[in-house]
């Protein structure tokens, strides 16, 4: 019996330290546990806001650049309609100049028929003499009307280089490489330009017979037919150049893939951002 009480009693004295020592383990793996779980909380909060500032800060991106293109197109469209209002300045001053040829191509033909009428008179054939004065007339209407005719078709060529440079201008709000776009409308801008001093000079020209003997009255208004005729080849040619040149600024526009979608891409970014701005 007592050796029973004593086992007994040896037994708590042994299983005591060792419910102490497990009762302090159980607290610090709670301890563990709460802490881990604390770490992970302060990490899925500092995620969330790095996420949230990275948001923000690529927003911010997006809508500085939206507004950098913006910007870029809205100077563009300033460029455009001041290039839009020189062209329309220089078309006039040009138009000033043609009236001013035509003036003075009008005084010289006066002049100049008057002395025909003087040499006419040693004719002694009237219809002769009133055939002569007609076909002097014609020239000088010949040569006015197709002046008229290659300064208007100068004029509509101007138009069409204007709408391309326009849409050069959108593919470069883009960020589409025009450099070539720019050297053909420069090129096509000096053609034109070269054309229509041609036109100028041509409208000046007058091209009345001169008249040397009455035998010599087809042969003189033969002359004077030729000349017109080699002129006004002349200026065609240039009005051909001017017209081949913005045909190929056209072309190398037409080049750029997809350039009307460029130019719708552009729109778009403008009415997001506007979007973007009403909703905020």
């Amino acid at each position: 019996m007592m050796k029973k009480i004593l086992l007994v009693i040896f037994s708590l004295v042994i299983a005591t330290p060792v419910g102490a020592q497990i009762a302090p383990s159980s607290e610090r793996l709670k301890d563990v546990r709460e802490g881990y779980k604390q770490d992970v909380r302060d990490l899925r909060e500092g995620v969330k806001v790095e996420t949230q500032g990275l948001k923000d800060t690529l927003k911010t991106q997006v809508r500085e650049a939206n507004m950098g293109v913006l910007e870029d197109r809205e100077a563009m469209k300033v460029k455009r309609e001041e290039a839009k209002a020189m062209m329309e300045t220089k078309r006039e001053e040009y138009k000033k100049m043609l009236d001013e040829k035509r003036e003075a191509a009008k005084k010289e033909f006066e002049i100049k028929r008057t002395e025909l009428k003087t040499r006419l008179q040693a004719v002694k054939d009237e219809r002769k003499k009133q055939l002569v004065e007609k076909i002097s007339n014609q020239l000088k209407e010949l040569n006015e009307r197709m002046m008229n005719h290659f300064s208007s078709v100068l004029e509509k060529l101007e138009k069409i280089l204007a709408k391309v440079g326009s849409r050069a201008d959108k593919a470069a709000a883009n960020g589409v490489d025009v450099a070539a776009v720019r050297t053909a409308i420069t090129a096509a801008e000096q053609a034109i330009a070269a054309s229509q001093e041609a036109v100028k000079a041509q409208l000046a020209k007058v091209y009345v017979p001169t008249v040397s003997t009455e035998d010599n009255l087809r042969v003189d208004v033969g002359k004077a037919r030729q000349a017109l005729h080699a002129d006004l080849v002349k200026v065609r040619d240039t009005v051909f150049a001017a017209r081949e040149a913005v045909r190929g600024a056209h072309t190398v526009l037409a080049q750029i893939p997809k350039v009307d979608e460029l130019e719708e891409s552009a729109q778009n970014v403008e009415s997001s951002d506007n979007t973007s701005s009403n909703t905020q």
